[in-house]
């Protein structure tokens, strides 16, 4: 009896994400990073596209994609921040060399955050929990096919 208690509170267990709350602190703080560059460099805010085709992409798909969609973008482009920095450093410009910096070391916390986050919903679905670079795969296709239905006029509006 008591085995089959303990199964059954398990089972009703909510999702845990470690960290969490450091990753939306993280990222909102590199928001606020880039608004602060972007408006010291002359740009108004009506001229900074903000894209939904993160969150677009993966609408109507198993839930479990939502969550994919932060690993995939916190892993898709890490490789380039070294470069980006260094090309902010070549411009003389040392804040946004900074900024660069603590961001591509964040994200690649970041990166963790998510394939472990996903290791753990997988496995509280009774999925094989090293699936995690399948959903991955999964999100890059959906933004992919997403993006590639973007009309002329959708670039000129962005």
């Amino acid at each position: 009896m008591e085995v089959r208690r303990q199964r059954r509170l398990k089972s009703r267990r909510p999702l845990r994400l470690p960290d969490s709350a450091r990753w939306t602190y993280d990222e909102l703080r590199h928001c606020q990073m880039g608004y602060e560059r972007l408006m010291a460099w002359g740009l108004e805010p009506a001229e900074i596209p903000l894209g939904t085709y993160i969150y677009e992409s993966a609408a109507g798909e198993d839930p479990i994609y939502l969550l994919g969609m932060l690993y995939f973008f916190e892993t898709k482009n890490i490789r380039h921040k070294p470069a980006r920095a260094q090309l902010f450093h070549s411009y003389g410009d040392a804040l946004s060399e900074h900024d660069m910096d603590f961001d591509w070391a964040d994200e690649t916390m970041h990166a963790g955050y998510g394939k472990q986050w996903l290791k753990e919903l997988l496995a509280a679905r009774g999925q094989d929990p090293t699936a995690y670079d399948q959903v991955r795969e999964r999100c890059e296709k959906l933004v992919r096919d997403y993006v590639s239905t973007a009309t002329a006029e959708d670039v000129a509006r962005d």
